[in-house]
């Protein structure tokens, strides 16, 4: 595993937006990583883009976005007026991630670095809770909207202590 003193470039590349009723139809689903919702509401010829959700998914990215419909009923996204998008992304550099990471480690990392920067409408709340297992350094590709194009987990969470509990001082 890499030391989560030393600071780490990951590369993540964002699909096209999908609406909300193509995702069970997505034919390139992609095993892990995150997706982001958003939502369009048209007014006067404008179009106004509300970023709603930001989560991760360890296994298919599509499946975790069907229960959401169908298990997470109560979801106050779900709940939102308006025409929904949602964009894949997933980690393309560095190829062997899963093996030289914690995966779901990274997961919930890059998932804070992302809520922290866009506060989606409906999951802000998780920027009180922000897990920085590593020092990232994290280049948004593709289709990425709101994101910026590079974020850095360490100046979001200079005010955490950034020892994560689990790690025992060995360096691989």
């Amino acid at each position: 595993m890499h030391s989560p003193f030393r600071q780490h470039t990951i590369i993540i590349k964002w699909s096209n937006p999908i609406r909300w009723d193509r995702v069970a139809k997505f034919d390139s689903d992609w095993n892990g990583g995150w997706y982001y919702i958003t939502r369009n509401i048209y007014r006067n010829g404008q179009c106004y883009v509300t970023p709603i959700y930001i989560g991760k998914a360890s296994g298919k990215i599509s499946k975790r976005i069907l229960n959401h419909t169908y298990r997470d009923s109560e979801k106050p996204f779900l709940r939102e007026y308006g025409e929904f998008e949602i964009r894949f992304g997933r980690v393309v550099s560095p190829l062997n991630y899963r093996t030289s990471y914690h995966y779901n480690r990274l997961l919930l990392t890059v998932e804070s670095a992302l809520i922290t920067e866009i506060y989606p409408k409906c999951n802000c709340s998780q920027t009180q809770r922000y897990t920085p297992w590593y020092k990232l350094v994290i280049k948004n590709t593709g289709k990425h909207d709101r994101i910026p194009d590079t974020i850095t987990t360490e100046s979001q969470a200079a005010h955490h202590l950034y020892l994560p509990s689990w790690w025992d001082g060995t360096i691989v």
